[in-house]
């Protein structure tokens, strides 16, 4: 259907669901190439973040900043995300490095529409976290809306870094840390990678992680 209608390729986010479509297309010989995420097994392109470095940046920057309990929240990995799993990871590997514990109340891989009760459990903890690290951009949004309605100050109550550069970052009050990924120069590569792929008529890659290095934007919430 694609090819009817004048495709020649796709990039594509991928889920874990959609596994037998990805397979599908391979055997139809039809050019894609992931980003942000990959996929077990199949031997296509992605176009992805150093997702454990982007946690430790985090992990480290409230370490450096004095903070010693520090949680992480993501939106749910039950579909095997990779980005978010290595995330966990990375965090989980940052405290480990620095001699602190890592404690499975301080963190929360949840449905989007729960994660503002899953922070609200966090601090109802009798030893709270005093810094979260939010694991992609809609997470860092529910923190903020809970902590506009509730009784909560960043970041003398708690700090708080986003993973990914939203828009409003450097204009809400206080500016929010985050850990930035380089879009335009990861959009760029899957882009020729599938340009490759169309013009040499190939869909099967060797090669098939290339890794971005992310960078911390150091503003006020931390």
């Amino acid at each position: 259907m694609l090819r009817a209608k004048q495709v020649d390729g796709m990039i594509i986010f991928p889920t874990g669901g959609n596994v037998d479509l990805y397979e599908k297309m391979l055997k139809e010989h039809y050019p894609i190439v992931f980003v942000d995420r990959s996929v077990p097994d199949l031997p296509i392109s992605s176009v992805m973040l150093n997702n454990m470095k982007v946690s430790e940046l985090g992990v480290q920057h409230f370490i450096d900043r004095g903070y010693q309990n520090i949680g992480i929240m993501t939106t749910s990995i039950n579909r095997n995300i990779a980005s978010r799993i290595e995330r966990i990871e990375g965090y989980k590997q940052a405290l480990t490095e620095n001699g602190m514990p890592v404690r499975n109340d301080y963190m929360k891989s949840l449905e989007l529409n729960h994660i503002q009760d899953g922070l609200k459990e966090m601090l109802a903890l009798d030893q709270p976290p005093d810094a979260v690290l939010a694991g992609n951009d809609l997470t860092l949004i529910e923190i903020l809306k809970y902590v506009k309605r509730h009784p909560v100050n960043i970041p003398s109550d708690l700090a708080v870094i986003g993973i990914d550069e939203v828009s409003f970052a450097s204009f809400y009050t206080p500016a929010i840390t985050t850990v930035a990924q380089p879009t335009f120069n990861m959009g760029k590569k899957a882009a020729d990678l599938l340009l490759d792929k169309i013009q040499n008529k190939r869909t099967e890659d060797r090669h098939s992680n290339y890794r971005f290095e992310p960078e911390l934007m150091i503003r006020d919430s931390v």
